[in-house]
């Protein structure tokens, strides 16, 4: 890991180093909400989902919380960058991801991830 993705903070010693970009919706999709206002946005590509914690089949008081969830289908587009030596381990490696987040074991963060070159 160290070898390819560096060791934290400043590390220009490692030459063999994978980058990897925010993810983000298309600019098409962008400019699609031209003229939406941020509620109408965050409905559209976000819903809110809400977690209490049950104690003795009773919901425990105070222990409500809500979160924003991304909807499914939503695509993101990022680039992934590395050495000419690591390009097929990684173009292996990256569809194997499944699960990306927390709350996985609530039906959160599953993923589809393809590879394509620029």
């Amino acid at each position: 890991l160290d070898e390819l993705f560096g060791k934290g903070g400043v590390d220009i010693e490692t030459e063999r180093k994978v980058y990897v970009s925010d993810f983000v919706i298309p600019q098409e999709v962008k400019k699609s909400f031209d003229g939406f206002s941020k509620t109408e946005i965050h409905e559209a590509t976000t819903y809110i989902r809400n977690f209490t914690r049950i104690n003795d089949g009773v919901a425990e008081d105070g222990s409500l919380r809500s979160v924003r969830c991304i909807k499914k289908g939503l695509v993101f587009y990022g680039n992934v960058t590395c050495s000419e030596n690591d390009k097929e381990l990684l173009k292996e490696i990256i569809p194997m991801i499944k699960w990306l987040g927390c709350m996985r074991n609530r039906g959160m963060g599953k993923v589809n991830i393809t590879v394509s070159e620029v």
